[in-house]
């Protein structure tokens, strides 16, 4: 209470938590967690995605920097650290990849679908998806031929995959 025998006006929770950052400086981290390469797995959820190998939080966060700097983004709108990991951690991102994953060649195709889906490119995106089409083909057969030579039991034969 104070001299006037009033207590005074209760002031909790009147002020934003100072890691609350306005809808623009979000959209910002979003727009650039977006721009990361990133691939999917064909085994396992479909839902997740995975950087490349040699990311880290701290190795985003230094591209995010970079990447305010080239947009000229004023200081004051750079999210620190925590928060942009805070807010990197809303997205179902992962850091390796799965054991058993698909091959950068049918990752890149896939890029370059949505991108043309995005541009209603319907020629360039028929022309991707047949690419595809030819790669998964090309896999398979060699799936194929190597079961085949698993199966031989001619000692004399060797069989061995490469992944370059």
């Amino acid at each position: 209470m104070g001299g006037t025998g009033v207590a005074p006006v209760d002031r909790r929770g009147k002020t934003a938590p100072p890691y609350n950052k306005t809808p623009d400086v979000m959209q910002l981290v979003h727009d650039h967690i977006m721009s990361l390469p990133t691939c999917t797995s064909h085994y396992s959820t479909q839902y997740r995605v995975y950087l490349p190998p040699g990311y880290s939080h701290k190795r985003c966060y230094d591209l995010f920097k970079e990447w305010c700097g080239e947009k000229e983004v004023p200081a004051e709108k750079i999210m620190r650290f925590d928060g942009y990991s805070r807010a990197f951690s809303r997205f179902n991102i992962g850091f390796r990849p799965p054991m058993v994953d698909t091959c950068n060649y049918c990752d890149k195709i896939a890029n370059k679908v949505e991108v043309a889906t995005a541009n209603r490119d319907e020629a360039k995106k028929s022309q991707l998806l047949m690419q595809k089409k030819v790669q998964l083909l090309k896999a398979k057969v060699a799936r194929d031929l190597m079961t085949a030579y698993k199966q031989d039991t001619n000692p004399t034969l060797f069989a061995f995959a490469m992944d370059l």
